[in-house]
C-alpha cells in the first residue's frame, strides 16, 4: 500500500483527476445470511478486504491490528452503506469464527464505535489531546484491544508531538519512527528531492539526470519524463515567442487584433485556455 508507485511522480507530472461518481445507497439488509448474500458497495467492488479475522487455538478472537483494519475496511463505505448493513457485514464476515471469538468481534466493534463518536477537547495541546485519546481508548476498549489496534499509531503520535511541543527537532526524531513510517517519508519526499537535484545540476548535465532518474523511478518513467521536458521546452518556447512578438506589436494602431491573431495561429484551440496564463 506504500509502495512507489507511478502516481510518486505527482510533483513532477501534472495530471487531471476525475471526479468520483455519484455513491449508489446499498439496499438494507436484515440479517447475517442477507449479509453474506448482499453486493458490496460500490465502493467496496473489486476490492480486497484489508485486516483479518481470526481466533487463537482456544477460540478467542486474536487481537492485532488486523481487526481494526477489517472494521475500516466496512466503515468506509459509511454513506453508500448504513451503518446498520455495515455491521450486518462485519457480523457475517466473522461467522466462520468459532463463538467465542464472534462475541469478542462484536463486542469490539461496538466499542470501536462508540470510540469513533466520542469528542475530544479542541483547546488542549496537542500533546494534552493525544493522552485524552489514548486514554478514551483505553477505557472505552479495554488496554489490551487499545495498545493492539493503536500501538503503531501512538508511536508515531509521540514522535510527532514532541516535534510539535518543540522538545526535539524533527531530524533528531526521524529515526525514533516506526520503520514503514519512515520509509513511507522517504518515499512521498522523494519527487521534490529529485526535482530540486535536477534544478541544481541545469540542463547542461542531461545525462545525469536521466540516470538519477532512472535510478529512482526506473526506464518507463524516465522516458516518460524525457517525453515531458520536450513538451515543456516546446511549450516555453512559443510562450516566450508570443510575449516578444506582442512586445513588438504594441504599439500598433491595429494593435490587439493583430496580438490575438498571433495567439491563435501559436497555440492550439486545446490549450489556448492555459496559454491565456502562461502568457500573462
Amino acid at each position: 500500500m506504500k509502495r512507489i508507485t507511478e502516481m510518486s511522480l505527482v510533483l513532477l507530472i501534472a495530471c487531471q483527476a476525475t471526479p468520483p461518481a455519484e455513491p449508489a445507497t446499498t439496499p438494507d439488509v436484515e440479517t447475517t445470511e442477507d449479509a453474506i448474500r448482499a453486493p458490496l458497495p460500490r465502493s467496496l467492488k473489486g476490492t480486497t478486504p484489508a485486516g483479518v479475522f481470526a481466533a487463537n487455538s482456544d477460540g478467542t478472537l486474536r487481537l492485532d491490528e488486523g481487526v481494526r483494519d477489517r472494521f475500516d475496511y466496512y466503515l468506509s463505505a459509511l454513506g453508500e452503506d448504513s451503518i446498520g448493513n455495515v455491521k450486518a457485514r462485519i457480523k457475517a464476515d466473522a461467522f466462520a469464527l468459532p463463538k467465542k471469538a464472534r462475541t469478542r468481534v462484536a463486542d469490539l466493534l461496538s466499542r470501536y464505535l462508540q470510540l469513533r463518536d466520542s469528542g475530544h477537547e479542541s483547546d488542549a495541546t496537542l500533546p494534552e489531546r493525544l493522552t485524552r485519546v489514548q486514554q478514551l481508548r483505553r477505557e472505552i476498549l479495554g488496554a489490551e484491544a487499545a495498545a493492539a489496534f493503536f500501538a503503531h499509531d501512538e508511536a508515531v503520535d509521540a514522535v510527532f508531538a514532541q516535534i510539535g511541543d518543540g522538545q526535539r527537532t524533527a531530524t533528531d526524531l526521524e529515526a525514533s519512527l516506526p520503520d514503514d513510517v519512515r520509509d513511507a517519508r522517504e518515499k512521498s519526499a522523494l519527487p521534490l528531492t529529485m526535482f530540486e537535484r535536477e534544478q541544481a545540476m541545469g540542463a547542461a548535465r542531461s545525462v545525469d539526470v536521466a540516470l538519477i532518474r532512472e535510478q529512482a523511478f526506473g526506464a518507463e518513467a524516465r522516458a516518460r519524463l524525457e517525453a515531458l521536458d520536450v513538451i515543456r521546452a516546446d511549450r516555453a518556447s512559443r510562450v516566450d515567442a508570443f510575449k516578444r512578438a506582442r512586445t513588438q506589436l504594441a504599439s500598433s494602431p491595429d494593435s490587439a487584433a493583430r496580438i490575438e491573431d498571433l495567439f491563435q495561429r501559436i497555440f492550439p484551440s486545446s490549450e489556448q485556455a492555459r496559454a491565456r496564463i502562461w502568457v500573462r
